[in-house]
């Protein structure tokens, strides 16, 4: 598989960065081809959080789609408790999951290994829980919600009870998406310049239509 570089590719975090940069890019692309990005609901701008999530999540834990009904997901909460394996239900908190409040209480008080992750644009009602580890993140911040992601399903696995991140965007005197900002810091620390970017960004791309077989010729 061909490999992408940053300015500064030699360099560990310039590195991290241009991966993280590369998958971002990649989310962002098969959004806009319409393509189901896996935990499908994502929307451009949640690039950080779809990457963090899967870059994070291991190959037995579970990752419940918007939508999909509570007891599901507390059932696998449940399944994953009786057969004392080392794993999580990450479950995404949408606007249209206003009845969250009460599977959040139902697995604080059961500690059940569920990371519970409200996405910006969920209602309040949809991940409130007054007794439940919460932690806000910034959502713009890929590098701040993987590191976040990480440390709370460590947490989650290890038998902590279930976890809340808040997923916002910090207030910016011009709104940028999550590629944007992790670019810009590059930028300042001269990671990155504009070809490199378009050089990722176009390996990003090239990637996706080979996935769906939407590229030309």
């Amino acid at each position: 598989m061909s490999t992408v570089h940053s300015v500064a590719s030699g360099h560990p975090q310039a590195a991290r960065r241009t991966e993280l940069l590369h998958r971002m890019l990649r989310v962002r692309h098969l959004i806009e081809h319409g393509a189901a990005v896996p935990a499908a609901g994502f929307h451009l701008g949640d690039e950080a959080i779809a990457v963090g999530i899967l870059a994070a999540v291991g190959p037995r834990d579970a990752i419940v789609p918007t939508g999909q009904h509570g007891t599901s997901a507390i059932d696998l909460a449940r399944g994953i408790v009786e057969a004392r394996r080392d794993t999580a239900v990450v479950w995404l908190l949408w606007d249209d999951e206003l009845d969250a409040a009460g599977w959040l209480k139902t697995a604080e008080v059961e500690r059940l290994p569920v990371l519970f992750c409200r996405c910006p644009g969920a209602a309040p009602e949809a991940g409130h829980c007054d007794s439940l580890t919460t932690e806000a993140v910034d959502g713009l911040d890929a590098e701040a919600v993987l590191t976040a992601i990480g440390a709370a399903l460590h947490a989650v696995r290890s038998g902590d009870g279930p976890r809340l991140l808040e997923f916002c965007a910090a207030d910016e005197p011009i709104r940028r998406g999550p590629i944007e900002c992790l670019a810009m810091r590059m930028f300042t620390d001269h990671e990155l310049d504009q070809n490199a970017f378009r050089a990722i960004d176009a390996h990003a791309l090239a990637s996706v239509e080979a996935t769906l077989g939407t590229g030309a010729g």
